[in-house]
């Protein structure tokens, strides 16, 4: 349920910024663009926020996927000549963060479990 609600809220909030990004043009495919990118970002936070924990590997792919999707709002900061340049930067270095960031909560939440059970189990 909770990967439902944050991609419609994303999706929403995608498709208003698209909207009002137009400035009076009438581009459907630049709305429909941002839409699905806010939805699938949505869609990663959902899916690791939600109550039950995809498996491990999936679990490191959702934040490398969704970081990477985030960052790439930031690639206006990346000092390349080229726009494609600056957009795969950004997102390589999003995907990256968030594959440091999955791996160290997998590797936590796996400790965590190991110290909670009895001694000789």
């Amino acid at each position: 349920m909770k990967r439902l609600l944050w991609t419609a809220a994303l999706a929403v909030g995608g498709f208003a910024l698209g909207w009002q990004d137009q400035g009076g043009r009438s581009e459907p495919q630049h709305v429909l663009l941002v839409t699905v990118w806010f939805a699938a970002i949505g869609f990663g936070f959902g899916s690791i926020f939600a109550k039950r924990r995809p498996r491990k590997g999936l679990f490191v792919f959702y934040w490398a996927f969704t970081l990477g999707l985030v960052a790439i709002i930031f690639s206006g900061f990346v000092p390349a000549a080229n726009v494609t340049t600056q957009v795969v930067v950004a997102g390589t270095i999003g995907a990256l963060l968030g594959l440091i960031v999955g791996v160290a909560q997998v590797k936590l939440s796996s400790s965590q479990s190991t110290a909670d059970r009895p001694v000789g189990s």
